[in-house]
């Protein structure tokens, strides 16, 4: 019965579960590549399948844990969209374990459509991703990817998996959730809060911070010491899950700083210079958690490449005595959960432009023009941009002052930001936001002033 019900609701609302069905595709064409990766080194000799058996599993990691992030937001803009419909649900006498299962039903539909697209895009791409892989290593040769039935089970196996455990907090969501909702026809972006289970969870980042602070101070790069290479690397990884732990942190405490953050910086162009500016302003100072639920995907898609960039740019400078770490096994670990990342931070972003016709309708029934609105929308979005543009490069200081400060003096090795890998990403964050925020106005003629009311 729940299942029969889970589906007409999900072909009713399948609008607003295409942004998990992406992420889902994405990390799927992922996980598959990357078994099929690991299944081919088995077959290799030993010597030859270490190289690509570390970089695999750097791979499989980083990317399960970004999918799991990025999965998570969209199930949680799903939920809140139709938050209306689970309500109604509740109304006729469906007990709230039983929309718990409806949702994790509808989410284990979505993981099956997305695996079979995603399995299909994995096995295509395995083969030019294995050739990338093998060439930042030592192996000069040709390594033909071994197409195991098994490793594609299994990997479709691990992101039905991951897809039920990134919603089972929107499932409790949505099982929870007032049956006044189903008197409430407006969609809203789902407010991130600062809750008991966030702050244990800050306070555990805030002890890894720390701990990985103090243990890169333990590692010297020495030019003269035997095994300098294994400095080098031991510095890099410490420096990459410094950075990381940082620009989680900061995530975590979006719901308490980022509207202060945004409000404190965006003051410098005061109302009598430009009143679309100043409008924008205060949308993010009354926005509430909603702030915090639009910087964090951008400030993630801007500052992890900014990170690699720093730590690798930085060791670069270091590399005069002719030694140094393989910054393209870095790209490689790291790339498929920067590019899931990205790919979920636009989603996310356009998610979220579902709760903007409200607002603008309200602009609309004061006598504001489109133009002043699209202005408006373009600030706001600016000031997002910027604001995790800011945060990432002090993330960046912190994380290439730590990588520099272990080479010796006399090799004056100085940090080298990655401001302009994170100025690129704002400003594509900024391009997206844009597009996304400005739909509702492109559709000046179809907004519903009753909305506002």
């Amino acid at each position: 019965m729940m299942v029969k019900v889970a589906v007409k609701q999900l072909r009713r609302t399948w609008r607003v579960w295409v942004g998990a069905l992406v992420m889902v595709i994405v990390g799927a064409t992922g996980i598959t590549a990357v078994r099929l990766h690991l299944a081919t080194a088995s077959t290799m000799p030993s010597e030859k399948a270490r190289a690509i058996f570390s970089l695999a599993y750097g791979e499989i990691v980083f990317l399960i844990v970004a999918s799991v992030a990025m999965l998570a937001s969209t199930a949680r803009y799903a939920v809140a969209a139709t938050r209306a419909e689970y309500a109604r649900l509740q109304l006729v006498g469906v007990l709230p374990r039983q929309v718990f299962t409806i949702v994790l039903v509808q989410l284990l539909a979505v993981g099956v459509i997305g695996v079979v697209f995603g399995s299909g895009l994995g096995i295509v791409c395995a083969q030019p991703t294995l050739d990338y892989m093998v060439h930042q290593t030592t192996l000069q040769q040709t390594v033909p990817v071994v197409y195991l039935a098994h490793s594609i089970v299994i990997s479709a196996l691990i992101v039905l998996v991951v897809t039920l455990f990134s919603g089972v907090r929107s499932a409790r969501a949505a099982s929870l959730m007032p049956a006044l909702w189903a008197l409430r026809e407006t969609e809203e972006t789902p407010a991130v809060k600062f809750s008991c289970g966030r702050l244990i969870f800050t306070l555990v980042l805030a002890g890894c911070t720390i701990a990985l602070a103090v243990g890169i101070q333990f590692v010297r790069i020495d030019p003269h010491q035997e095994r300098v290479d294994a400095a080098i690397s031991g510095v890099v990884i410490l420096g990459i899950l410094l950075g990381l732990c940082l620009i989680s942190l900061l995530a975590a405490l979006a719901p308490l700083l980022s509207s202060g953050f945004i409000s404190v910086w965006s003051a410098i162009i005061p109302m009598r210079l430009s009143a679309s500016w100043s409008i924008a302003r205060r949308f993010i100072q009354h926005s509430g958690g909603r702030s915090a639920a639009t910087l964090t995907p951008v400030l993630i898609a801007v500052g992890l490449p900014g990170i690699l960039s720093t730590v690798s740019d930085t060791i670069a400078t270091g590399m005069s005595f002719g030694s140094g770490t393989n910054s393209g096994g870095l790209s490689v670990i790291l790339s498929p959960a920067l590019l899931t990342t990205t790919i979920g931070a636009a989603t996310i972003i356009f998610m979220g432009s579902l709760s903007r016709s409200r607002d603008f309708a309200l602009l609309v029934l004061t006598g504001v023009s489109r133009a002043v609105i699209a202005r408006i929308v373009v600030f706001e979005s600016l000031m997002y941009a910027l604001s995790s543009f800011l945060l990432a490069l002090g993330v960046m200081a912190v994380v290439g002052f730590s990588v520099s400060s272990r080479f010796p003096a006399e090799t004056k090795v100085t940090s080298a930001l990655g401001w302009d890998v994170a100025a690129v990403t704002a400003g594509c964050a900024w391009v997206i936001l844009c597009l996304a925020n400005l739909a509702p106005v492109l559709r000046y003629n179809r907004l519903k002033l009753v909305s506002a009311t």
